[in-house]
């Protein structure tokens, strides 16, 4: 983290695309640790990007995947919904939000989100058992319904 802050010291808030890594690089560890802390740090990063750059979609997503892990969901799905106004094909941001509102049992929004996904967007399975599980009961669709083959 120390060398992390160094770079705002060194004056290179202004990057962008630094500040983004620098999140990024934060995120994965806190993922893998789950340390709190360094999803703050990881935020704190997202957040100076976004100061430079208020209409990256890219940013907004991950302050919003940052505050889903820090346990604000409100804030997280506030923040991904801003990101698809700015860039509705940001797929990675769509099915963080569906899978956020489908932990909520906001079933509709979420299939709202899911249908607007191709199976390839998805990095797991996870989206795509629930987009079939929400059509089989929100459509009331039975196991070999045409609309749940890929």
């Amino acid at each position: 983290m120390r060398c992390f802050r160094r770079t705002l010291e060194l004056g290179y808030a202004d990057d962008l695309d630094l500040m983004l890594q620098i999140g990024r690089s934060l995120f994965r560890e806190a993922s893998v640790r789950d340390n709190k802390p360094m999803f703050e740090g990881a935020k704190d990063f997202f957040e100076t990007a976004v100061q430079q750059a208020p209409d990256s979609a890219e940013g907004i997503a991950c302050i919003g995947y940052s505050q889903h892990r820090l346990g604000d969901d409100e804030g997280a799905i506030a923040s991904l919904r801003r990101s698809l106004q700015l860039d509705g094909d940001h797929t990675e941001a769509r099915i963080y939000l569906a899978n956020v509102l489908y932990d909520q049992g906001e079933n509709e929004a979420a299939l709202y989100h899911f249908e607007r996904t191709k199976p390839e967007d998805h990095w797991d399975e996870l989206g795509i058992w629930r987009l079939m599980e929400l059509k089989r009961s929100l459509y009331r669709l039975g196991d070999n319904d045409p609309e749940l083959k890929p």
